[in-house]
């Protein structure tokens, strides 16, 4: 899991994920798998400035596949970790 090469996106019920590429797929490929394509953010960003980019759109919170981060704006750290 690249959590250093992730990007976001909503579907069309509304719902956000984050999708950080793996060996299997990239970011862009699991948000489309996912119907998550009607809003994305910018590729290749970081978890925390996906996270950070659901907040900014009116988002409260998101699935994922990096497990153990983070899944809400109010869980966020102060600081970016990375």
């Amino acid at each position: 899991m690249d959590v250093k090469n992730c990007a976001s996106g909503k579907n069309e019920f509304g719902q956000w994920h984050i999708a950080c590429s793996d060996v299997a797929a990239p970011a862009l490929q699991i948000l489309q798998e996912l119907s998550s394509t009607n809003t994305v953010s910018p590729l290749g960003i970081t978890y925390y400035q996906a996270a950070r980019w659901i907040c900014s759109h009116a988002g409260v919170s998101w699935t994922t596949n990096a497990l153990g981060l983070p899944t809400t704006c109010a869980a966020l750290p102060a600081v970016d970790p990375f």
